[in-house]
């Protein structure tokens, strides 16, 4: 009786290790699969630009609106965190499909070229598969990156909704973090361009200061 229940041991074992070998194995067939589509389509590195523009983009819309509220002297953090909250969704949304259009009509219109060039119909083909698949992904990645970005501006306002901050403490908080965030993006720009790191890092700050005198002038004329 030992000996079979060792036996059936034994065999569940060997089971399950067959098994997780398998769900492995398939996951990196996705994985080498998808590796070959990025690099057939050149998704990383176009992904990672429209990342870098829209987050860009996403920051300086939640600076302005920050400092908007901050204008109009807006006592109820609440407000901030909607307002930002929505911003940063609708800045994600936007973003999301705006570059999944983008990307899917630039990969179609290069796609037909292929075909007119070879004759073929290549809709089933490898490479019409890594077009589609970019273009999903570099979307999904686009509308991601501002959406994360833009929610800097809005932490402070949470933690003084939930009474862990006071709201006096959360305006230069959140100014605070959307200008260290626009500099980490000048700084990843710069070393990507091989130039500066700092004097990128500067001038996204500089643009950031820019719009903060901006809305605050225009705040003290409305």
């Amino acid at each position: 009786m030992e000996e079979r229940g060792g036996e059936r041991r034994r065999g569940r074992l060997w089971s399950i290790r067959f098994l997780l070998g398998e769900v492995w194995d398939s996951l990196l067939e996705v994985y080498e699969s998808f590796e070959s589509y990025a690099h057939m389509t050149g998704m990383w590195e176009i992904a990672r630009r429209y990342a870098v523009t829209n987050s860009f983009d996403g920051v300086l819309t939640m600076l302005g609106v920050v400092v908007g509220a901050y204008a109009a002297g807006t006592p109820d953090p609440r407000l901030v965190v909607s307002a930002g909250t929505g911003g940063a969704v609708a800045i994600g949304i936007s973003a999301m499909v705006g570059t999944y259009m983008t990307e899917r009509a630039e990969r179609l219109h290069q796609l037909r070229e292929m075909e007119a060039a070879v004759m073929m119909d290549l809709d089933r083909s490898l490479v019409a598969k890594a077009m589609r698949l970019s273009a999903v992904v570099i979307g999904l990645v686009a509308g991601a990156a501002p959406m994360a970005a833009s929610m800097l501006a809005v932490v402070p306002f949470a933690a003084a909704e939930a009474g862990i901050l006071e709201l006096g403490y959360a305006f230069p908080l959140s100014f605070g973090l959307t200008l260290s965030g626009l500099f980490m993006i000048g700084v990843y720009l710069g070393k990507i361009s091989g130039a500066g790191r700092l004097l990128y890092g500067a001038l996204e700050m500089l643009v950031g200061l820019m719009v903060m005198a901006i809305v605050m002038f225009l705040g003290g004329r409305i």
